[in-house]
């Protein structure tokens, strides 16, 4: 068993604190890079045991989740800071880790003078504070989503998925329709 790093948005970590994210997607950029009109491939096989897909093509290719295979831990990188917190009587109440998916620190000036927020692909291990366990690796076109794979990726509802997907990996992709690495996974 591995563990990896995976970096995941200040709104997904709430999600994810929350219990209502099992699931994310990630694009299979080896293969999207190759994909246009003129060249395209099919998947042949997926094996999550292992962490791979063969996908066929001009030449068939495997792919190696970057991700890792059942059972390997994803620990979590989100925007975080070293800070120390006190209260109104300059009494210290906390020194450590702090990260902004807590609403607590965002925008508060009093909880938060001075820190300096680090983006998530900064944080060290050290500070990682959420630890996830890989159920299960599919792979499918990122618009294949379920209704209910789309709940599992932290939405209320299935037609918000393409929006948060475009909002995280950018205008035009959701119409690209890429191969994705479907990742479940279960919160140590």
């Amino acid at each position: 068993m591995k563990e990896r790093p995976i970096l995941f948005s200040t709104l997904m970590v709430q999600a994810l604190l929350a219990g209502n994210k099992t699931q994310t997607r990630r694009s299979i950029k080896s293969i999207n890079n190759l994909t246009n009109e003129h060249f395209c491939f099919t998947l042949r096989e997926v094996n999550p045991e292992f962490g791979y897909a063969v996908f066929d093509g001009l030449l068939p290719t495997g792919e190696i989740c970057p991700y890792g295979k059942l059972g390997d831990i994803l620990w979590v990188r989100e925007t975080w800071a070293k800070g120390r917190l006190v209260d109104e009587d300059e009494k210290e109440v906390y020194n450590g880790w702090l990260y902004r998916a807590n609403a607590d620190f965002e925008d508060d000036p009093e909880l938060s003078p001075g820190f300096k927020w680090h983006p998530s692909i900064h944080m060290r291990k050290e500070a990682c504070r959420i630890k996830l366990q890989i159920t299960n690796i599919r792979v499918e076109r990122v618009q294949d989503i379920s209704s209910l794979d789309a709940i599992a990726e932290g939405c209320k509802y299935t037609h918000e998925y393409p929006e948060l997907w475009e909002s995280i990996n950018g205008i035009d992709l959701w119409s690209s329709n890429p191969w994705v690495w479907c990742i479940t996974f279960k919160k140590l």
